[in-house]
């Protein structure tokens, strides 16, 4: 079950949009609309609309071929063997019937696709 985590403000193609960070855990917080800090052990997809469970349509589908892709990371408190990264991928994750799957955890993720 995924948790609504709040609005972010996105700019797209010069844009700035609204949309929805959701995700595994009540730890993950959003400041000024505008950062998404996750802690420890979590992560968080970006949905097109509020959700508060997870399902195949929600995610934002970024098209990113011939585009510029830029964020901010904070990894001052990242310690030692930890591993502070950022999947982009497809979602949701499809079977190979094609259809969407919701995976192990619910949530459609896949890095496989």
């Amino acid at each position: 079950a995924g948790i609504d985590i709040g609005p972010v403000v996105i700019k797209e193609d010069g844009q700035s949009m609204t949309r929805y960070a959701v995700g595994g855990s009540t730890n993950i917080k959003i400041q000024d609309q505008s950062m998404i800090i996750l802690p420890h052990n979590s992560g968080c997809q970006i949905a097109k609309s509020a959700a508060n469970s997870y399902a195949p349509d929600i995610f934002v589908d970024y098209k990113l071929r011939n585009k510029t892709f830029s964020f901010t990371a904070d990894i001052s408190t990242v310690g030692c063997s930890c591993n502070a990264a950022l999947y982009l991928v497809t979602m949701p994750g499809y079977s190979s019937d094609n259809q969407p799957n919701p995976g192990k955890d619910g949530d459609y993720y896949c890095d496989a696709n």
